[in-house]
């Protein structure tokens, strides 16, 4: 226990010691009251000043908004594609489509629908704030992405009138006032029915009623409870959830929707789990014989709307997109593939891709995806071999891997001396040449146009297969390791990745991604959104005309003398490749049979890629006349290009 004090003075002290507290007055009693009503009353009038704001805003947003029209809601928007002209030559977006009316809606159907895209559809009048808040529950809960936080009101409005990769402020805004308005100007049936007919789902179709007969080729009343619930759960992302191309995916999906549905009280926990248990392939039409929408210059569309699948959706976007094709140069591929009146085919399995560019641009002015075995004259789309395919360049790699950083970053000149002679892979496996023998010391030149294998493999092993690596990946060649076998073509390539890296050596080192669109206007019919790619340098100009220089003499002194175009500055490569030994073997294909053939060239206006061979290479082979088509079509694609023209040069800058 502490000791008390003993004199009045230490206990004077002690209560010295201890802090004195005051009773409040008045006055502070007031003052204290006075803060409370500033803070109360500063922090309402911010409040209604903040409402005040937000409704001018909104207020300012929603009168930019577009007027509701019934033919743009129950329509799809079309997109036309444009040639270099200006020329309309495909719409797509309109050609694939059957109504159903709500009377025949299957309520399986809307009950699918709804328990997925709004399950609050009859409750609410265009926004809703609880389906929000469980949206945002129910993606930590139930997987990201499982539900959907916009109405089927809004889906609408997006789908027809706003740009869905704008998600600014003033876009939502709008979305949100346009909904309200919908749900005023249409019944909650007639908008079911409208976003049943309207919505995307991959492969070019729209609504409902069409997928049942793509997928499954059925009415949607003849679907089953599996069946319905992968149709239902495509819109949020159709060609992500398309079971014909990502089945595992899309049964995920068709699973999440049917999940929906029992937690909605729509089916019981057996009907859910019996459904789930269905392969995904269950019903589905054989692929092989579904329809295609086939249009003009097929292939090039193609790849126009993989191009720009990414930002926009050409189906349903009503986008105008401005094209580089050349319908001459593109009629003219098609011919020469597709008829034997500018070569004469093999077989009609032999294949071939083709990629006609401008050298300056990167702009793709035709396409050939293929041969029309079937004489249709028409490539319905599929496997474009002029983009699609990976195949083994050959020889075309040896300027890209080898030469051409020997001259940038060596400063070797075309007449650096190689010695040709025995050589051995880091392995201890012997390196040959394509006629096994061997020249002795030769230049640079020589080596390129004569295609020697050895010295092209000791330039990149001087340069460094890394700083090789790196020279490729600027000409969009996107190697990640680059080793012997690589220089001298073992990597994977395809005709518009080859078209690509050439172009730069014409273009004086500056590389151009190929592309066809060159730019898209809205569907708003003011706002244009440029699509040419960023240039790059991918090399000195020194380097690119030396390179040049040294590509045109293999077309009048190499092995593509067959494609020379005498009087016209032309450069170009060839490339054959080879099979394994064990696969030759094991597949009965003779020594001199060849999976691949390519040729690629340029002038200062085109580049011109061309790669033939067999979709089975292990079945069919080319043999060694067969290996020279490529440069008959080379030089076929050449002439017609550059006819009536003047003869530019491939000029040093």
């Amino acid at each position: 226990m502490a000791d008390k004090p003993q004199t009045r003075s230490q206990y004077r002290n002690s209560q010295a010691k201890q802090p004195e507290t005051k009773k409040p007055t008045g006055k502070s009693k007031r003052i204290t009251g006075n803060v409370v009503k500033v803070v109360f009353f500063t922090a309402l009038f911010l409040a209604f000043a903040g409402v005040a704001s937000g409704a001018t805003a909104f207020y300012s947003y929603a009168k930019e908004a577009p007027k509701l029209t019934d033919s743009k809601l129950r329509d799809p928007l079309s997109s036309k594609i444009l040639d270099k002209n200006g020329d309309v030559y495909a719409e797509i977006g309109k050609e694939r489509r059957e109504y159903i009316e709500y009377k025949d809606i299957p309520k399986q159907l809307e009950n699918a629908v709804l328990s997925t895209e709004d399950s609050r559809f009859y409750e609410h009048n265009g926004m809703d704030p609880i389906r929000l808040a469980s949206a945002a529950v129910g993606n930590i809960t139930g997987g990201f992405g499982s539900q959907g936080a916009s109405t089927l009101s809004q889906q609408i409005i997006k789908m027809s009138y706003l740009d869905y990769t704008n998600k600014t402020l003033d876009r939502k805004a709008q979305e949100a006032w346009m909904a309200v308005q919908l749900e005023q100007k249409y019944s909650k049936h007639e908008l079911l029915e409208i976003y049943i007919n309207k919505v995307y789902l991959s492969d070019g179709i729209h609504g409902m009623e069409t997928a049942a007969e793509h997928y499954y080729g059925k009415k949607l009343k003849d679907l089953n409870l599996a069946q319905t619930a992968l149709i239902a759960g495509m819109p949020q992302s159709p060609n992500r959830f398309n079971p014909f191309e990502n089945p595992d995916l899309a049964k995920k999906r068709r699973d999440i929707v049917l999940t929906l549905m029992y937690n909605n009280d729509k089916i019981s926990k057996s009907e859910m789990e019996a459904a789930q248990s269905v392969a995904i392939a269950d019903g589905l039409v054989d692929e092989t014989t579904r329809k295609q929408k086939t249009y003009a210059y097929d292939t090039y569309v193609d790849q126009v709307i993989d191009e720009i699948g990414d930002k926009y959706n050409p189906f349903t976007d009503g986008l105008t997109i401005y094209t580089a094709l050349d319908p001459d140069a593109q009629k003219y591929t098609e011919k020469m593939l597709n008829t034997n009146e500018v070569i004469n085919y093999p077989d009609a399995k032999f294949q071939a891709g083709v990629v006609v560019m401008d050298t300056e641009t990167g702009r793709v002015q035709a396409l050939g995806g293929g041969r029309d075995t079937a004489g249709t004259k028409k490539i319905s789309r599929g496997l474009n071999r002029a983009t699609d395919i990976k195949r083994q360049p050959g020889s075309t790699m040896k300027p890209i891997l080898g030469y051409a950083p020997a001259i940038e970053y060596l400063d070797w000149s075309t007449a650096h001396i190689f010695n040709d002679a025995p050589y051995q892979y880091s392995s201890g496996q012997e390196l040959r040449n394509y006629d096994s023998g061997y020249l002795g010391e030769i230049s640079m030149r020589h080596a390129l146009y004569s295609s020697r294998n050895i010295p092209a493999v000791k330039a990149s092993k001087e340069v460094g297969y890394d700083r090789a690596r790196d020279f490729a990946n600027n000409l969009g060649l996107n190697y990640k390791e680059v080793y012997e076998s690589t220089v001298i073509g073992s990597g994977e390539s395809s005709p518009i990745e080859m078209a690509g890296a050439y172009a730069a050596f014409g273009n004086g080192g500056v590389y151009n991604k190929p592309h066809t669109v060159t730019k898209i206007l809205l569907s708003d019919g003011e706002t244009e959104v440029n699509m040419e790619p960023e240039s790059v340098v991918a090399m000195k100009a020194s380097t690119a005309y030396m390179i040049s220089d040294m590509l045109k003499d293999v077309l009048t002194k190499g092995t593509g003398t067959r494609a020379n175009i005498p009087g016209w500055n032309i450069a170009a490569k060839t490339g054959t490749t080879n099979y394994d030994e064990s696969v030759r073997i094991k597949n009965g294909i003779p020594s001199d049979g060849t999976p691949d053939s390519w040729f690629v060239g340029y002038s200062p206006r085109y580049t011109v890629s061309i790669w033939t061979g067999y979709d089975e290479p292990n079945k069919y082979y080319l043999s060694p006349s067969e290996t020279r088509i490529a440069a008959y079509m080379f030089k076929a694609t050449m002439e017609h290009l550059v006819s009536g023209e003047k003869k530019p040069r491939l000029q040093k800058t």
